[in-house]
């Protein structure tokens, strides 16, 4: 993995501060000057983002990758993922000290499903987890967060996993993402979602996936 960090200006991209430890599909959460970025391969560290310089602080307890993680810095969650071995169903809360400059994770109860390459969104109490990969195939589960435990929430239309996710748990998105099954489809698609069912609505003009 690489360390590179560029911050955007609403036009351009600028490279910064690095990383101190250089991964692959890593989890973030925050802001552009209070920023947390978590898990990822290899290793299960987490680095603070002031703005300027990254500092490595709190650890997950498993080491995970392709994991679901949102949030802001004072509440964020990662869950599932890929480990070794095989796929994980923990979830992790992260909770932030702005006094102290530190963070701690704590178990936050399991998923329903062991999934990896799946995206998360909202923050850490009351987040979604969507997609993904579940036993070799792209997987429509959607599950809501309340800090501690998962309930279902609507299935997604068009299964696939890395994808991407942002916004709440009532007003939230996902979008682009492939099918893992041979041959593999890249995926324009973009789902709105309300809280309890997704609609497709404005597709990517050229599909993707794996987001950041």
């Amino acid at each position: 993995g690489v360390g590179n960090t560029e911050s955007w200006n609403g036009s351009s991209w600028t490279e910064i501060a690095d990383l101190n430890n250089g991964k692959k599909q890593i989890n973030g959460a925050g802001s552009q000057t209070a920023a947390y970025a978590y898990a990822g391969y290899p290793g299960n560290t987490g680095e603070y983002f002031d703005g300027t310089a990254w500092t490595e602080i709190a650890e997950l307890s498993t080491t995970r990758w392709t994991a679901a993680g949102a949030g802001t810095l004072s509440s964020a969650f990662c869950a599932g993922g890929d480990s070794d071995p095989g796929n994980v169903a923990t979830t992790e809360e992260f909770s932030w000290s702005s006094t102290l400059k530190t963070g701690a994770w704590a178990s936050g109860g399991n998923l329903p499903n062991p999934a990896s390459t799946n995206t998360g969104f909202g923050p850490g109490t009351a987040g979604v987890h969507a997609g993904g990969e579940l036993s070799g195939s792209s997987n429509a589960e959607a599950f809501h967060y309340d800090g501690s435990s998962w309930t279902a929430g609507g299935n997604i239309n068009t299964n696939r996993n890395v994808l991407g996710g942002y916004g709440t748990q009532t007003s939230g998105a996902i979008v682009g993402g492939h099918h893992p099954s041979p041959p593999t489809v890249v995926q324009n698609v973009h789902e709105t979602y309300d809280g309890s069912s997704w609609t497709e609505a404005g597709d990517l003009n050229t599909g993707r996936a794996y987001f950041g």
